[in-house]
């Protein structure tokens, strides 16, 4: 898949939120795989299959709560929770971007008997750093989320 324009802004981006690892970090994983342990490449397969996996479910949480928030927003009147919904929103977005960054690439091809490039063994790695990142975004603010909702539910019963 050819990377556009806007993909490498996007990742050159992400370089300031992600250190890239170097390929030390991953030298065990790297040289079982190099020296045809199939257990390894087994694994690092499985490892790229949770990581989409969770990430689609993480992304679909994520279209979940947006399009809740963007009803909730048109129907508040109050400017200051219109804010903090759409700093929500936005903040939300990025955890979005993270996730699309995480399954846009095609995977590697790690089940095949040639060797896995440095490359492909660091993908892996940034790949799990960015679901991370993601996830531990969207539990921040879905906890800011549920705190706004309840504010609004006591002002609007006290009102």
């Amino acid at each position: 898949m050819k990377e556009t324009k806007v993909g490498k802004l996007f990742d050159k981006f992400l370089s300031f939120i992600i250190k890239t690892p170097h390929i030390d970090e991953a030298k065990p994983v790297y040289d079982a795989i190099e020296n045809g342990n199939r257990e390894e490449r087994s694994f690092s397969f499985t490892l790229l299959g949770a990581i989409d996996a969770k990430t689609s479910a993480l992304l679909t949480h994520i279209s979940l709560i947006v399009a809740a928030l963007s009803i909730f927003f048109s129907s508040v009147e109050n400017s200051v929770y219109k804010l903090v919904i759409l700093s929500e929103i936005c903040i939300y977005l990025l955890a979005a971007m993270l996730c699309l960054r995480c399954i846009r690439f095609k995977w590697p091809d790690i089940t095949s008997q040639t060797s896995i490039s440095d490359q492909d063994i660091i993908e892996v790695f940034i790949r799990k750093r960015m679901y991370d990142i993601a996830s531990d975004i969207t539990i921040f603010v879905t906890r800011c989320l549920i705190l706004t909702f309840v504010t609004h539910i006591i002002i609007a019963v006290n009102s």
